[in-house]
């Protein structure tokens, strides 16, 4: 038995195949506490940093959305000591509202970065703490960059442990998202082993999201980024201060793990940890919409493009796909931009009319256009069960298209643009935020000199002025 600090001790617990293995926690904590910038491989820090400049550009896509301006409305009206920004308006705020504002406004636009094999959006949650807290802290930017590292690292074993079966009624990003908030926060407090093994328990007892939030399309699917974000952080500072949380918080008896997943791979919790970086395989979004759209966008651009299709060639379509997608994604009638975003149809629809799914093709002029509502009505969306047995590592969309002169077009695509097997690059990436930035209304001046500033942050010796002056360059 292995004492860690005067209270955390190694356990065992047992294997649903038999027999026992020792708790993973303090594995999880060792690695946490002792990861430095140093540790970390030239392509590593270079995506943790493509990862926070794609998060700020999710942040700036949110910036008219209703949702986020009651939330900044909140956060004023809460009050707080200003110790962090709300970067997309500039206002100094409490590090917990801040969590809350920037955590819930990265998931609003559905432009965030995903790890596929865990379901899950890692940026919008982690990213926000890390920031916030960073902030509120003055930490480097060094310092920032292995935060977002170990809170990647950890939370998507987490996600990869738990899912699929997770998914089928929690939100990954709301849930596994506390946890990888607190392990960032964790790493800037420099928490030890033993505080960040009660940070990690005092996330999972707070780690929430219900799916129903994702199928009725409300108000609270962003907030679940958010909210994962503020109580993360939370618990971080909670156990700086003392607090204590269970010893085996992901595998105990009633722990995290075993409490929302019926198909538990303990071994993902810990695999490959401090050697194999999950930060890249992580998925940049190509298209502004939720990315179980995404392999279908591909597949009808591809099938547009090379067979030089118009809307008016178009007899019929018809949509196979893995079950989740059509459970998230399988509005027929969006009447709002947020929810085509959520609906295949409409998706497949804009991409075959127009040859691209950008921004701007969610405005309401082009959902209520009758053009667009025609291509619609020609497109069937089914589920297929062979599908859903590769998922979630791939997720596949075939499309059948019959055109009125008598030719059948088929494309299956397993991966989706911007997968880690058809990656973005560098360059796709800042194109990415560019845009997302214009259609916030923000010059392509200030926006190239904020992605020059973030592609540099290891060179940053207080992150707080990073992020002030980011607010600064587009409120002013």
């Amino acid at each position: 038995m292995r004492i860690l600090g005067s209270q955390a001790m190694w356990l065992t617990y047992p294997r649903e195949s038999g027999g026992v293995i020792e708790v993973i926690s303090p594995v999880i904590a060792r690695y946490t506490a002792t990861l430095t910038y140093a540790d970390l491989p030239g392509d590593v820090r270079c995506t943790a940093k493509r990862c926070l400049l794609d998060w700020m550009g999710a942040v700036f896509a949110a910036r008219n959305e209703a949702v986020a301006l009651r939330l900044r409305e909140l956060a004023a009206s809460l009050g707080g000591h200003p110790d962090a920004t709300i970067i997309a308006f500039g206002d100094r705020t409490s590090w917990l509202n801040a969590c809350l504002v920037n955590g819930s406004m990265a998931h609003l636009a559905e432009s965030d970065d995903i790890f596929r094999e865990g379901i899950y959006h890692p940026g919008a949650p982690t990213i926000a703490a890390a920031l916030a807290v960073a902030e509120k802290i003055h930490s480097s930017g060094r310092e920032l960059i292995v935060a977002i590292v170990g809170g990647y690292e950890v939370s998507t074993r987490i996600a990869q442990a738990i899912n699929p079966s997770h998914y089928r009624f929690w939100h990954t990003t709301g849930t596994v998202g506390t946890l990888g908030a607190a392990i960032a926060a964790a790493i800037l407090l420099r928490l030890n082993e033993t505080q960040t093994i009660h940070a990690l328990g005092l996330a999972a007892t707070q780690a929430a999201g219900l799916a129903q939030t994702i199928i009725e399309q409300t108000d609270g699917k962003p907030l679940h980024s958010g909210k994962a974000a503020l109580n993360g952080a939370l618990a971080a500072f909670l156990a700086a201060s003392g607090f204590n949380g269970p010893q085996e918080p992901l595998m105990g008896l009633r722990g995290f793990c075993r409490v929302v997943s019926n198909s538990i791979d303990e071994d993902a919790l810990t695999r490959g940890l401090g050697d194999e970086h999950n930060i890249l395989k992580v998925t940049f979004k190509f298209y502004p919409s939720c990315g179980h759209t995404h392999s279908a966008i591909d597949a009808a651009l591809y099938l547009a493009r090379e067979e030089h299709l118009g809307p008016e060639d178009i007899a019929e379509v018809d949509l196979s796909t893995y079950s989740a997608a059509v459970d998230v994604a399988g509005n027929d009638d969006p009447k709002t931009p947020y929810e085509a975003k959520f609906s295949l149809r409409y998706c497949v629809a804009v991409a075959l009319a127009f040859g691209e799914v950008t921004s701007r093709l969610f405005e309401p002029s082009v959902l209520q256009s009758p053009d667009i509502r025609h291509v619609m009505e020609r497109i069937r969306v089914r589920r297929d069960p062979a599908l859903d047995e590769e998922f979630p590592a791939k997720r596949t969309s075939i499309i059948r298209i019959v055109t009125k002169d008598g030719r059948e077009l088929t494309r299956r695509e397993d991966y989706r643009k911007g997968d880690p097997e058809k990656p973005l690059s560098e360059d796709d990436v800042k194109v990415k935020f560019m845009d997302l930035g214009r259609n916030a209304g923000i010059s392509c001046g200030r926006l190239t000199a904020i992605a020059e500033r973030i592609m540099n942050i290891e060179d940053v010796e207080d992150v707080s002025f990073l992020c002030q002056a980011v607010s600064e360059s587009i409120n002013s």
